[in-house]
């Protein structure tokens, strides 16, 4: 995973220096990839603020952790996980895919098991609703398109 990770930073971070209109032009990443389908092994990686959940056993579980300012001030125990959500600089990144030519990935190796779900989702997701509601979403939805819906 991590060769199309760096990849994918290259040609953005390539675009963004070759062509003016696209000066400071990044973005953030979270993916999944089976990497034994028999064993039922998966790698989820993360660069930014997008985020990948784990549904298991009626509990939602964050997968991947923020590359943001909140986040380092949560780690801190100077603001909660509530304060960070509604705090002024929520939206500062810290690590973000085309910004340098070089770009540093979160992987996370899990064990799926039987009817384990995961939502990857942008800050658009989770700048809107908070962790209990899409738990609620979920708990909610009667099939994985409805929870799409």
């Amino acid at each position: 995973m991590d060769i199309c990770v760096d990849n994918a930073n290259r040609a953005i971070f390539n675009a963004a220096n070759s062509n003016p209109q696209y000066a400071g032009m990044g973005t953030t990443l979270t993916g999944l990839v089976v990497t034994d389908a028999l064993a039922h092994k998966i790698v989820v990686a993360n660069v930014g603020d997008s985020r990948t959940y784990l549904w298991r056993h009626g509990e939602l579980r964050q997968v991947t952790k923020d590359h943001s300012h909140v986040q380092s001030l949560v780690d801190r125990g100077a603001i909660t996980r509530a304060e960070a959500r509604v705090h002024f600089q929520r939206n500062i990144v810290l690590r973000a895919m085309g910004i340098e030519s070089y770009v540093d990935v979160d992987t996370f190796p899990l064990d799926v098991e039987d009817g384990d779900r995961f939502i990857l989702c942008s800050d658009g997701l989770v700048d809107e609703a908070a962790d209990d509601e899409i738990e609620a979403e979920i708990r909610e939805a009667s099939g994985v398109q409805d929870l799409a819906d």
